[in-house]
């Protein structure tokens, strides 16, 4: 009899879970995987790899509605609320209208050229060294976009240009190069003319608002390369 209770105990040791010693995370934790989970899955299904603090480290929480980057900050991205599933891969980088999620602002182009006195015809690919080097960036900030950084209480717009040299492996952020800029938001849609200081290679730029990485809003192109030649 003692045997077979033995043999009872044993067996429902097996089918019953046993409670976890490791609890579930408190809600710093969860805020931050509902907020990246809402706010990377549509970085990443309209921005490649994700826009919402990009630079700031990743999401690591969500403050009235905002993300909170990482190593301080925080993000235009909206969070909170119930978590958005990331669309299959068929369906990304299409465009879905004005509702999008992400960054609040976005890039209507982004073009190189070798002067700033007038809106370039064309993109250049390529430089010589005795060549000056401008980027322009034209930003795309519709009603909507506006009235969102209205409710921020932000008056100016935190432009920032990246510099990637790519040696052909990974490419390397050159933080020496980051150039920044801040204009009155009441100057949207703004076209800003930003100067380059590039060595010989080939060189890769991104866009920022903020911590967010900004993309353009109808082909979602996110990065912008350059080669300079010696």
């Amino acid at each position: 009899m003692a045997h077979g209770v033995r043999w009872l105990v044993l067996l429902l040791g097996l089918l019953l879970p046993a409670a976890s010693s490791h609890p579930e995370a408190f809600a710093p934790d969860r805020w931050a995987s509902e907020c990246a989970g809402r706010v990377l899955g549509a970085g990443r299904a309209e921005a490649a790899d994700g826009g919402c603090c990009h630079f700031g480290g990743g999401v690591c929480g969500c403050r009235a509605g905002r993300a909170v980057c990482c190593k301080g900050g925080v993000s235009s991205c909206p969070c909170g609320g119930s978590v958005r599933q990331e669309p299959p891969p068929a369906t990304r980088g299409v465009p879905r209208g004005d509702e999008r999620e992400g960054p609040v602002v976005h890039l209507s182009k982004v073009l190189f050229t070798d002067q700033d006195t007038k809106p370039p015809l064309l993109n250049l690919t390529s430089f010589r060294m005795d060549q000056n080097v401008w980027v322009w960036v034209d930003l795309r900030c519709p009603e909507a976009c506006r009235a969102q950084l209205a409710s921020f209480g932000e008056s100016e717009i935190p432009l920032s240009l990246y510099w990637y040299f790519d040696p052909g492996a990974s490419p390397v952020l050159r933080e020496d190069l980051k150039t920044d800029r801040a204009f009155k938001a009441s100057a949207l849609p703004l076209r800003v003319v930003i100067p380059a200081r590039l060595t010989p290679g080939n060189w890769i730029a991104e866009i920022a608002y903020g911590p967010d990485r900004i993309c353009t809003w109808d082909d979602q192109r996110c990065s912008f390369r350059v080669r300079m030649i010696p």
